[in-house]
């Protein structure tokens, strides 16, 4: 389990950032991510008590200088957001900044001069974390190494992530640069369904174009802006695979996102009841597989709602 790991296999800046933002959930389980570039004013996390922003730049054999200059950039609009003292950042004293980066001593030099030192003088500590120190946080969280680095196929992506599946597939650029329309009731029903102890699946009906993934997005969206753990589930792996319940058995509130499994409906029912039903015996409560209790879905229809174009 400690040998190196193969860096090679994060290939984009979504992959990387959740990278990140598994490891600030781990170390604190209510911290705030954010996803959506453009929408987080310069943070990618934020830490439960608002005072630690966390930020992740990646790039292809990305150097000490190239992280610079880009850190930069970064700083220039932190001192702006200061200046305006504006509300996001004005309890934060702390600034991570996440790179898929190699230091000497050099650069740690340099990287205070040009980095540390600018936001130092505003009230701000600079901490970085290289590969190497990602390193030493992945010895301590084995599964999050083994969810990026194990051998298997992924059963599971993070939010950024899933932001960059949507994209990538039909949903195409647009679909995030327009705001969600109708939808206010359903996102509010699903607020008072991730607080309710008692209900364990959402069930969303909706045809095929009818904003289903946009919904489940936004949903996911709110839950990791509120400290709660989130997985987008990939079906076809899932299907063939009882890899992803170990990353769900934590105490921190978890939700598992599933979206276009109508075709594999009934054995990813099967999947989640097998693992509802190991959650329920090891707290202690026995879960009746013929009665109302094994469906607790609350069943959400489309319908009637004005079509998202």
């Amino acid at each position: 389990m400690n040998a190196p790991m193969n860096w090679g296999l994060i290939r984009t800046g979504a992959t990387f950032e959740s990278l990140m933002q598994c490891l600030v959930i781990a170390e604190d389980p209510g911290a705030e991510l954010f996803g959506r570039a453009g929408k987080d004013l310069a943070m990618d996390a934020l830490s439960s008590d608002g005072r630690c922003v966390y930020q992740a730049k990646f790039g292809i054999a990305m150097t000490m200088d190239d992280l610079i200059v880009r850190s930069k950039k970064e700083v220039e609009k932190i001192l702006k957001l200061r200046e305006r003292d504006d509300k996001n950042w004005r309890d934060v004293n702390r600034w991570v900044m996440v790179a898929n980066v190699s230091q000497n001593v050099w650069d740690v030099a340099r990287w205070n001069e040009n980095i540390a030192m600018p936001l130092s003088r505003k009230g701000i500590a600079v901490e970085k974390w290289t590969v190497e120190d990602l390193g030493v946080k992945l010895i301590n969280h084995p599964e999050i190494r083994l969810s990026f680095f194990g051998p298997a196929n992924r059963c599971m992506l993070y939010l950024r992530e899933a932001e960059e599946k949507l994209r990538a597939e039909s949903l195409g650029e647009m679909f995030f640069d327009m705001s969600l329309q109708g939808r206010a009731a359903q996102l509010e029903q699903f607020e008072a369904f991730i607080q309710d102890e008692k209900k364990r699946i959402f069930l969303v009906h909706a045809p095929h174009g009818f904003g289903r993934s946009r919904f489940l997005y936004e949903a996911m969206e709110r839950c990791a802006t509120k400290g709660v753990r989130t997985f987008w589930g990939l079906p076809e792996t899932m299907d063939v695979s009882t890899e992803w319940f170990a990353s769900l058995e934590r105490p921190e509130r978890t939700v598992l996102f599933v979206d276009d499994c109508a075709n594999k409906f009934q054995r990813m029912n099967c999947a989640i009841g097998n693992w509802l039903s190991l959650c329920l015996m090891k707290a202690g409560k026995w879960l009746d597989r013929s009665s109302e209790s094994f469906r607790p879905w609350r069943r959400q229809s489309f319908q009637n709602c004005q079509r998202v174009r």
